[in-house]
């Protein structure tokens, strides 16, 4: 019924380019109440460097802290108003959004998680390994 009103919801579907909304937003809004796995979207929010409310099911596996990188609230009400709270907070904003951005640069960047994987293919020496895969050496 809400998205009837399209000057306070609009209700997109399947968007090709989340650029342009990101771009629009304010914040970042990840009510999550069931599922598994990690929440990239998060990631992705932190690395552009905006703040976000989520759930504590929309934040499992991602190593952040409630009130230093993200708000987590999992009752409607209380969801709500954070995600009011900041919208109307910019020092609270601004602060997240360095934390978040801080946060994936130290644990979620591609190089800091390719370092992560060196250890594991080479045996923790740090000496790469000659790997046979499909009879091809590499």
């Amino acid at each position: 019924d809400l998205a009837q009103d399209p000057q306070h919801i609009q209700v997109t579907g399947y968007v090709e380019d989340l650029d342009p909304y990101f771009e629009q937003s304010a914040i970042i809004v990840v009510p999550v109440r069931a599922g598994g796995g990690m929440r990239v979207r998060i990631l992705e929010a932190f690395a552009r460097g905006m703040p976000l409310v989520t759930t504590t099911v929309g934040l499992e596996g991602i190593d952040a802290q409630d009130g230093c990188e993200v708000i987590v609230r999992d009752e409607s009400e209380t969801f709500a108003q954070a995600v009011v709270d900041l919208l109307e907070n910019p020092a609270t904003q601004v602060q997240l959004a360095l934390a978040g951005r801080e946060l994936v640069e130290a644990k979620y960047d591609w190089q800091v998680a390719l370092k992560a994987m060196d250890k594991v293919f080479s045996g923790g020496d740090h000496q790469p390994k000659s790997v046979e895969w499909a009879g091809v050496n590499a």
